[in-house]
């Protein structure tokens, strides 16, 4: 993998979310750069880690402390089926969350982690590469700031309309191309959506309220969401039969 990032052209895209008091606990996209024609995309979120989802649908995710990360994959089939005492935790997507800190990881890791500092210095506006530095010893080195794995990006998708993130804290963030506007759908227990205009103004409805008749702009927002949700599960459950598919022909041969 090729990790020289200083020809990126993309440019960085800042969001309205961590301003609306809603989300002030809750982790939402704060700036995102979509390099997915070489690597991948970058984001902050509001809580000031970073992270990438690359390509492969591997991704890295840098803790607000700077020093901790996650390595997120996708869990062989078979190791599913073994072992509820695996010490590596498995997401409820079936994927491995490997926890290290920027003293120690596996040196298999060694370009993407180059590359999650390449991401972090476009984010923070750098014009030339900055690397991370830390100012501290592994033996007074920072915890983590959550022994649990760190909330990142699980997955995201463009079109003509807009950009969606899905968050593993079940937040689905829209940004909207013409006008920058934004929706947030809650799809835990809240059931709740938040309409952001271009001018920075936010209003929450419940999810299954009658938000047609009560805000045209929110309503429509939010069916572009759920086209795009839809486009994605469906192309995931293609995948997911392709995947089971060739693990079936392995198990035979």
């Amino acid at each position: 993998m090729d990790t020289d990032t200083n020809q990126i052209q993309a440019k960085v895209e800042e969001t309205q979310a961590p301003n609306i008091p809603l989300f002030q606990d809750k982790e939402v996209i704060s700036k995102y750069v979509d390099f997915s024609s070489k690597y991948g995309i970058g984001y902050k979120l509001s809580n000031g880690s970073y992270g990438v989802l690359f390509n492969d649908s591997t991704k890295i995710i840098l803790d607000a402390n700077l020093f901790h990360f996650d390595y997120i994959q996708r869990a062989p089939t078979q190791q599913l089926l073994i072992d509820a005492s695996k010490k590596v935790p498995i997401t409820s997507d079936g994927e491995e969350v490997h926890s290290h800190t920027f003293f120690s990881y596996p040196t298999s890791l060694g370009k993407k982690v180059i590359l999650l500092q390449h991401f972090k210095s476009f984010l923070d506006g750098n014009s030339k590469f900055k690397p991370i530095t830390f100012p501290f010893t592994p033996q007074n080195a920072p915890q983590r700031t959550t022994p649990s794995p760190l909330p990142h990006l699980k997955k995201w998708k463009s079109s003509s309309k807009a950009l969606l993130f899905r968050l593993t804290n079940k937040l689905i963030h829209t940004v909207f191309l013409d006008d920058r506007s934004e929706l947030i759908i809650d799809s835990g227990a809240q059931g709740m959506v938040t309409y952001v205009n271009k001018g920075g103004e936010a209003r929450s409805m419940p999810l299954h309220s009658d938000i047609e008749g009560k805000d045209a702009s929110m309503f429509k927002r939010l069916q572009i969401a759920k086209e795009m949700l839809m486009q994605q599960s469906s192309g995931q459950g293609k995948a997911e039969q392709r995947n089971k598919a060739n693990a079936k022909t392995v198990n035979n041969q």
